[in-house]
């Protein structure tokens, strides 16, 4: 960078990618779907959330989807730590881990997108 800070006068400031509405019941039904498969307890805080998340998308109701959202902790010890059994042969414990952690960050990060935290 030049004494004048020309790159950074002139540089563009990133986006936030757009993610419509639609796409947000899919993603919430693939994580609770791969969650139900691999072991998580039904009756669970987290499960029911997921299943109140996608009800409220379905009925296009943000603010009970937001509180769903809400509702399921993230971080240290929370819904994202949870270490998956392997279901099928195909399966190995690293690949089902890799694929919940990538569910739950795109969820996450999708969510945080189209609702308003």
């Amino acid at each position: 960078m030049s004494k004048t800070g020309y790159y950074n006068k002139h540089r563009t400031k990133p986006k936030e990618p757009y993610i419509s509405w639609y796409e947000l019941q899919p993603l919430t039904e693939t994580l609770l779907q791969f969650c139900l498969e691999h072991g998580y307890p039904e009756n669970s805080p987290e499960i029911e959330n997921l299943k109140g998340c996608v009800q409220a998308i379905k009925e296009k109701s943000i603010g009970r989807a937001c509180t769903h959202f809400g509702n399921i902790h993230f971080g240290k010890e929370g819904f994202n730590e949870w270490p998956p059994k392997v279901v099928y042969e195909h399966e190995t414990q690293e690949y089902v881990s890799a694929i919940f952690t990538s569910l739950c960050y795109r969820w996450r990060e999708t969510i945080r997108y189209v609702i308003p935290t």
